[in-house]
């Protein structure tokens, strides 16, 4: 039998308003579904990650590396089939002042 104060407990909704709202201490696994270079669009407004707070920032767009024999990176060739040349305009942006990203987690 597992502790009342150790009871599993399942949160849905946007990660970064609700680890917000718990006390430290008290989060042992967080599971997410991260858009993979702009794969998934959840329709909500972006976020700026680092950078600096108070810079006007520039932003441009973000793209993956298109290296077409990188291992691993986005567009690698798979059980022996050409590499797809993925593009992801407009799925993020970085700032050219201050090095914040705009976009979706």
């Amino acid at each position: 039998m597992i502790p009342q104060d150790l009871a599993p407990a399942i949160l849905e909704g946007d990660v970064i308003d609700l680890l917000r709202g718990l006390p430290g201490d008290s989060i042992h696994c967080v599971v997410t579904s991260p858009p993979y270079w702009g794969l998934r669009d959840y329709g909500l407004r972006p976020v700026r990650w680092g950078g600096k707070a108070r810079c006007e920032h520039d932003w441009e767009p973000t793209r993956p590396p298109r290296h077409r024999e990188a291992q691993g990176a986005i567009g690698e060739a798979s059980r022996g089939s050409a590499a797809v040349d993925y593009d992801a305009s407009g799925r993020g942006s970085t700032c050219r002042r201050c090095g914040g990203w705009l976009g979706q987690l």
